[in-house]
C-alpha cells in the first residue's frame, strides 16, 4: 500500500535515494513546492516529513550519496548559495547542516563515493584543484584534502573498497593512467598498488574481496579486461586465467561476482563458447602449518542496532565485517568496537584477526 502522497495530485514525488539509520529511512522527494528535499520516514504516513528544505523555495537540493558516520547521515546537496557540497543530519532539522563548502562560493565541490574506513569518511571532491582524494571525520576542520594525486588534472578516485585493513580505489595521477590505489589513511601511504597497464589506463573495475584476496576486472594492455588478484601488494597483483589460450577481453562486460560454498562465479567469454558461467576456486594452504587454529571470542550485544564489543583472549589485530557472500562491508584494526549503524538490518559474519589464528562468528542488525 501507499505510505503516503507526499506530492497529492497526478505528478509524483520521486522519493529517491532511499537509506536506512536510526530506525527511520532517510530519502530525497519533492512535495511539489519545495523542489527535492530531503525527507524522512518512520514507516507511518504521519512520520513521513519533509526534513529541512536545504534549497529553499521552489529549486532542489537533490540530496544523495548518504553515509553514516557517528550517528550521523553524511551526504551531497545543494544549499543554492554553496553549490553541492557535504552535508550532514542527526535526523532533526536543526542538525541537518552544511559541513564544509569546500569549493567556496556558488561553484560545486560534488562530493561522490563517499566510504567508512577506520572511522572516517573518503571521497572524491574538487576544491578547484580538480577531483582529489578527500576524507572527513565529520567537523569542518577534519574535512581535508588527503592527497593531491594528480597535479595536473582530475584524479577521479572512485570505488572503493575496504580490503587488508586498507582502503582500495582507482585513480588517475597524470602519468600512468587509471590505475589500483590504496590508502591507510594518511597522505604518505596514499600509494599506487601496481602500474598494470604501462601504456596507458588499466581502468581496474568490479572489486570483489575473496578468500582473503581481491578479485577486480583490468587492461593490461595485450589481451582486453582480463581477471586480476591482489594481496595488497605489487608483486601480489597480476592477471589469472584458465589453462587455455583465452580471447582478447574476457571479462570486458559485468562479470557479476558472486560467491557459494568456497567458490567465486562469474561470467567471461574465455573461448569460442561466448559469455558463460565460470568458477574460480582459490587453491587450499600450502601445507597444514599455514592453517591457524580457530579463536573463540565474544560479541556483544547481539542482536545489536549501533555497536558491537569484540573481547578475546589474544591481541586483535583486524575486525572485519562480511555478508554472506564474503564481500567485505567494513574493517578496523587495533579496536574493540565496530559501529554497525549503518548496516542495513541483516545477518552478517563478523571475523577477528589475532596473532594466533581466526575467529568467526554471525551478528544479527537490527533497528
Amino acid at each position: 500500500q501507499m505510505l503516503k502522497d507526499i506530492n497529492p495530485g497526478a505528478a509524483g514525488s520521486s522519493p529517491t535515494q532511499m537509506v536506512a539509520a536510526g530506525g527511520k529511512i532517510y530519502f530525497s522527494a519533492t512535495d511539489g513546492t519545495d523542489g527535492q528535499e530531503l525527507w524522512v520516514s518512520d514507516g507511518t504516513a504521519a512520520g513521513t516529513q519533509q526534513l529541512k528544505d536545504i534549497n529553499p523555495g521552489a529549486a532542489s537540493s537533490s540530496p544523495s550519496g548518504f553515509a553514516a558516520l557517528g550517528g550521523k547521515l553524511y551526504f551531497r546537496a545543494n544549499g543554492g548559495t554553496t553549490g553541492d557540497e557535504l552535508w550532514a543530519t542527526d535526523g532533526t532539522t536543526a542538525g541537518t547542516q552544511l559541513v564544509k563548502d569546500i569549493r567556496v562560493g556558488s561553484n560545486s565541490s560534488f562530493p561522490y563515493s563517499l566510504t567508512l574506513f577506520n572511522g572516517k569518511l573518503y571521497f572524491g571532491a574538487n576544491d578547484g584543484s580538480d577531483y582529489q582524494l578527500w576524507v572527513t571525520d565529520g567537523t569542518m576542520a577534519g574535512t581535508q584534502l588527503l592527497k593531491l594525486i594528480n597535479s595536473t588534472g582530475t584524479a577521479d578516485p572512485n570505488i572503493f573498497t575496504v580490503f587488508n585493513n586498507k582502503l582500495f580505489f582507482r585513480a588517475h595521477d597524470g602519468t600512468n593512467g587509471t590505475e589500483l590505489w590504496k590508502t591507510d589513511g594518511t597522505t604518505a601511504g596514499t600509494v599506487m598498488t601496481k602500474n598494470i597497464n604501462a601504456s596507458s589506463s588499466a581502468d581496474p573495475a568490479y572489486f570483489y574481496t575473496y578468500h582473503g584476496k581481491l578479485y577486480f576486472v583490468a587492461n593490461a594492455g595485450s589481451n582486453g579486461f582480463e581477471l586480476y588478484e591482489s594481496d595488497g601488494t605489487s608483486a601480489g597483483t597480476g592477471v589469472i586465467a584458465p589453462a587455455i589460450s583465452p580471447n582478447s577481453g574476457p571479462l570486458i562486460s559485468v562479470p557479476y561476482f558472486t560467491y557459494l560454498n568456497g567458490s567465486m562465479y562469474f561470467s567471461a567469454d574465455y573461448n569460442t563458447s561466448d559469455r558463460e558461467l565460470w568458477k574460480y576456486t582459490a587453491p587450499a594452504p600450502a601445507a597444514v602449518n599455514d592453517v591457524k587454529p580457530q579463536i573463540d571470542f565474544t560479541l556483544y550485544p547481539n542482536p545489536t542496532h549501533d555497536n558491537i564489543t569484540i573481547l578475546a583472549n589474544e591481541k586483535i589485530l583486524s575486525i572485519t565485517v562480511k555478508d554472506f557472500q564474503g564481500k567485505t562491508i567494513k574493517e578496523v584494526s587495533n579496536a574493540k568496537n565496530v559501529d554497525v549503524a549503518d548496516l542495513a538490518n541483516g545477518v552478517y559474519l563478523i571475523q577477528i584477526e589475532t596473532p594466533k589464528g581466526m575467529g568467526l562468528q554471525k551478528l544479527a542488525k537490527t533497528n
